[in-house]
């Protein structure tokens, strides 16, 4: 796992300007996730459009080409577990065109999927190319003429 901990000073950002939403999610997040979450992520590539760092009681996800915050969620301790009680969204149009509070939520969460997945499974680093394992097994099997399936039953 990439143990990095992104901060405020990992990135050029922008703080979140006053015209936005607040929408009350109320999501458990377990504790194990949370953990993973809160390291923060770091774009590795030209391809990741997403950085994100946590302080004490938010997420903050930004673009990270233009640095502007885009997302800020606060969470709690519940239990033993985490608990996102609101969702800020980004509402100047001069920085980001927001959808429908139903389409914001489901991206900020698939987001957040994505970031705690990338911190469970850290990528492969090939000398010009980050690559993630998946594509890595294909890309090792690539002159072979089985398929990537049947070299997936034997490892099994």
């Amino acid at each position: 796992m990439n143990e990095c901990i992104t901060t405020s000073k990992s990135w050029k950002i922008h703080d979140m300007p006053a015209q936005r939403v607040h929408i009350p999610v109320n999501r458990i997040i377990p504790f194990e996730d949370m953990k993973l979450i809160m390291r923060g992520f770091k774009p590795l590539s030209m391809e990741d459009k997403w950085f994100m760092y946590c302080d004490e009681c938010n997420i903050r996800i930004f673009r990270s080409w233009t640095g502007f915050c885009i997302y800020i969620s606060h969470f709690e301790s519940f239990k033993t577990d985490y608990i996102l009680t609101t969702l800020a969204v980004n509402n100047d149009n001069g920085q980001y065109i927001k959808q429908s509070d139903e389409k914001e939520v489901e991206r900020f969460f698939d987001l957040l999927d994505s970031f705690r997945e990338r911190r469970r499974v850290p990528p492969v680093i090939t000398p010009h190319k980050i690559i993630s394992p998946s594509e890595e097994l294909r890309h090792k099997f690539i002159n072979d003429t089985s398929t990537v399936d049947e070299h997936i039953k034997t490892i099994k």
